[in-house]
């Protein structure tokens, strides 16, 4: 999780809120990409995030996404991939992603702004 951060952040960081329903929210920038990290607390269910920012309008957007499909997934010898995130390209509507995180994910987006 921490080298899926270290690779998509950016600095100074924004201000957003804590949490928002069962995600919780970190947020940091730099001069073109808006990084969003995400981790649903939730262990059964998804959480829909809908992504607006004021006065920057959002081009398209990646999510890097750590979510196994067993919430009792561990990393061993016979496992090393359990915790390997995903890449999916999230949709943009008008300068608004809308994106559903899985139960026990951890993400981030990438937003690219204009």
């Amino acid at each position: 999780i921490m080298r899926l951060y270290k690779k998509y952040s950016g600095s100074p960081g924004v201000t957003v809120p804590a949490s928002i329903g069962t995600l919780e929210l970190s947020a940091s920038r730099d001069a073109d990409k808006l990084y969003l990290h995400v981790v649903n607390t939730d262990l059964h269910r998804p959480q829909k995030l809908d992504i607006q920012l004021a006065d920057t309008h959002i081009a398209q957007a990646t999510v890097h996404e750590i979510a196994p499909d067993d919430v009792s997934a561990y990393v061993d010898h016979e496992r090393p991939d359990s915790f390997a995130s995903t890449e999916h390209t999230a949709t943009v509507d008008d300068g608004m992603v809308s994106r559903t995180f899985p139960a026990a994910s951890v993400s981030v987006g990438v937003l690219d702004l204009s």
